[in-house]
């Protein structure tokens, strides 16, 4: 199973990565040794191979790289961060209220907009 990281897979990952490390001039080797890993590791990332990397070789090959590894996680195609937000759960519960009181209106919580399966 591939993973994705910030919208985009594996591969396009390994392309940044390379296509940032070569104008710096830097070989593997280098980018290895400042990032305090194998070469063989900055390879397999620069090919798109990281399924099998820990997470912290990832990010030490971002870091000596100068990129910065931004991960979003996300569920069910939501924002993970509204879930563990509570400013923003409160606003929710506000609307809710609102909404349950008024005439002519209902709410109900996680209802997807798509009822008969249109888009947009």
């Amino acid at each position: 199973m591939r993973t994705t990281i910030i919208g985009m897979d594996d591969t396009h990952l390994g392309m940044l990565f390379r296509a940032v490390r070569i104008p710096l001039p830097l070989r593997q080797e280098d980018v290895a040794r400042l990032a305090g890993v194998s070469q063989s590791s900055v390879s397999r990332i620069e090919r798109g191979h990281i399924e099998s990397l820990p997470l912290p070789v990832i990010r030490a090959v971002a870091k000596a790289l100068e990129v910065r590894l931004d991960l979003v996680p996300s569920w069910r195609g939501g924002d993970l961060e509204r879930v563990t937000n509570a400013r923003h759960s409160a606003m929710h519960e506000v609307l809710a209220a609102r909404l349950a009181s008024a005439p002519g209106w209902e709410s109900a919580a996680e209802v997807s907009y798509s009822i008969y399966g249109e888009r947009g």
